[in-house]
């Protein structure tokens, strides 16, 4: 397991550009296109992305290096935030987590958990787990919270399995 293991399973992924739960236009794994509510607009950001003539639909090496940049994207936005702090004092499992919870919620949304950060900082995991449990987005996406979360917890990745 890894951080683009994890953020697959966590995530799914779609080969033809789809609508996600907010109703913009997605491909891959969890890669946002437009939030034009346009397909044809949609069909330009993944041509501009790939490359055209995809029509809406990409294969699963294209998907991947999608993922790969978006990972790099999210790891990058932590590193020009407070949350670097954190980031390098986590072992390589909980950085993943971590990153997961960023690539979810945007590092803006996962800077608004301090009591967690709180928590990560001095090396209490089992309190930083609970804390993130106490909110809006472990109410959202339950199941996917309490894997990261239990990452958090051990040090492990046995929630994925």
């Amino acid at each position: 397991m890894n951080i683009t293991d994890m953020i697959i399973y966590d995530e799914g992924e779609k080969l033809t550009i789809y609508k996600d739960t907010e109703g913009f236009w997605t491909i891959g794994v969890g890669h946002l296109l437009t939030k034009s509510p346009s397909k044809d607009e949609a069909i330009r950001q993944l041509d501009k992305l790939v490359g055209t003539g995809h029509y809406g639909y990409i294969n699963k090496q294209e998907s991947r290096q999608i993922l790969e940049k978006d990972i790099n994207q999210t790891i990058k936005q932590i590193g020009r935030t407070e949350l670097i702090n954190v980031y390098t004092s986590l072992d390589i499992i909980r950085r993943t987590a971590l990153v997961n919870m960023c690539f979810q919620l945007g590092v803006q949304g996962v800077l608004q958990f301090k009591k967690m950060i709180g928590y990560l900082e001095i090396g209490d995991y089992q309190n930083a787990a609970d804390e993130a449990l106490n909110s809006r987005w472990a109410k959202q996406t339950p199941n996917r919270a309490r894997r990261v979360t239990e990452v958090l917890r051990t040090g492990t990745y046995d929630s994925y399995k």
